[in-house]
């Protein structure tokens, strides 16, 4: 049942690769994802276990690798803001910079008013300053669809 036991200990699995990621050691991140993934019964089909995927592809600089499994995150879980934006972020890094704007974008698109929120107006307001013409015309209308839908204060961070 969803809130059980069972879910708590998928988290706690997650969160413990995740912090060993964080602090460099792969080994112990490694093991905590794979006892996660002895957990799950459709490993390949569960959206925590293939973003965990997708960091152990980036802690071996498989950024291609890491992009595969965001997406497929992505796919079991369409509405996962974490995995959307840990896609764009890979597409970024293996320099497909029109491809990640266009992702997040989808992204927003999708639910603007529940996804316009303060890290992924962030990064798409970064990721359209990336580009060639600078971007000032998109990051306007992204202002002006942040005023408009009044997301949460001020995601693209104009008061500081």
């Amino acid at each position: 049942a969803p809130g059980g036991a069972d879910d708590e200990g998928r988290l706690l699995l997650s969160l413990l690769g995740r912090i060993h990621a964080q602090m460099g050691h792969l080994a112990a991140a490694e093991d905590a994802f794979s006892r996660l993934e002895c957990r799950v019964a459709e490993a390949d089909a569960a959206s925590d276990v293939l973003l965990n995927r997708g960091h152990l592809c980036v802690m071996h600089g498989d950024y291609e690798g890491a992009l595969s499994e965001y997406t497929a995150a992505l796919a079991a879980a369409p509405a996962a803001a974490g995995a959307a934006h840990r896609r764009a972020v890979r597409l970024l890094y293996c320099c497909r910079l029109a491809e990640a704007i266009e992702a997040l974008e989808a992204f927003v698109r999708g639910d603007p008013v529940a996804r316009l929120v303060r890290p992924l107006c962030s990064n798409l307001a970064a990721l359209y300053q990336m580009k060639p013409s600078g971007g000032g015309a998109a990051r306007a209308a992204l202002e002006r669809a942040v005023a408009r839908l009044g997301a949460d204060d001020d995601p693209l961070g104009k008061e500081s």
